[in-house]
């Protein structure tokens, strides 16, 4: 497997649903920050159970399917940007095979199949891999393994390629930034990229209105956030004793966790 250097030269399986917009963990901006050299590739927790996790899922596989599965080098696509490393491959009869490790906050994702980003990540693997189907092999919340089938959907594939050459070429060959937001990665990036000189400016008229504006919002958020911790407290006696509420559509949690905590979370469909 290429390192993290090589892989700021193509955009890879798992990077195309965030540049199309339906990643739950990473943005386009996540995707452009560590093309550009601005942002560190960190592991999560997650990411290296994950890894772990993914020989374990690919024996199961096949065993339970009696293939014989290979693991390719990272593969170049039609255009000298693209790329993928599948997880395996079955050659014989041509399967696509994608191991996940899904956590209990992601479970509900899988209900009804593979979610969305994970089709998509697929269909750029089978597109770079020239195969037509996929099979998902994942394990959800640890104990509920489960083999599901991704068919190849060239429409998407036609979607996907032009949403992604747009950004390659916009953004990442260009060196355009795309629309800044409010996340942390996004002022980890403006911190690698404006390191602190010690200098001083003028301020000039758009600098001058956006701190106003920022002050105003500073004082709405801290009356809203005196509201809501309000709110939080008039629940927790409302719950008293009880460690859950099942409403229509959700349910509220107050247990005490391991580390002595006992969090309110509040989960609406």
């Amino acid at each position: 497997m290429l390192d993290h250097e090589a892989r700021r030269h193509y955009l890879g399986a798992s990077e195309v649903a965030a540049v199309c917009g339906f990643d739950p963990f990473k943005t386009k901006l996540d995707i452009w920050g560590s093309k550009k050299g601005w942002l560190q590739r960190e592991e999560s927790n997650a990411a290296d159970m994950g890894h772990l996790l993914e020989p374990v899922l690919l024996q199961y596989y096949a065993d339970k399917t009696g293939h014989r599965l290979s693991k390719p080098e990272t593969m170049p696509g039609p255009e000298c940007w693209m790329a993928a490393t599948p997880d395996a491959i079955a050659k014989q009869p041509g399967i696509n095979v994608q191991a996940k490790a899904v956590g209990r906050y992601m479970a509900e994702h899988w209900d009804h199949g593979a979610p969305d980003y994970v089709v998509l990540q697929c269909n750029w693997e089978m597109m770079v891999a020239d195969l037509q189907v996929t099979d998902v092999v994942a394990l959800i919340c640890s104990t509920d393994p489960r083999i599901i089938r991704v068919e190849r959907d060239q429409k998407l594939i036609d979607n996907i390629v032009t949403i992604c050459r747009t950004f390659w070429f916009e953004n990442v060959v260009a060196n355009v930034m795309p629309t800044l937001d409010g996340s942390e990665t996004a002022t980890a990036i403006l911190r690698a990229m404006y390191p602190d000189r010690g200098e001083t400016i003028q301020a000039d008229a758009q600098l001058c209105a956006m701190a106003r504006k920022h002050n105003r919002q500073a004082a709405a958020l801290k009356t809203m956030k005196a509201k809501h911790d309000v709110l939080k407290n008039r629940i927790r006696q409302k719950l008293g004793s009880a460690s859950c509420a099942e409403l229509p559509k959700g349910r509220i949690t107050y247990r005490t966790n391991i580390a002595g905590d006992r969090p309110l979370l509040v989960r609406i469909k």
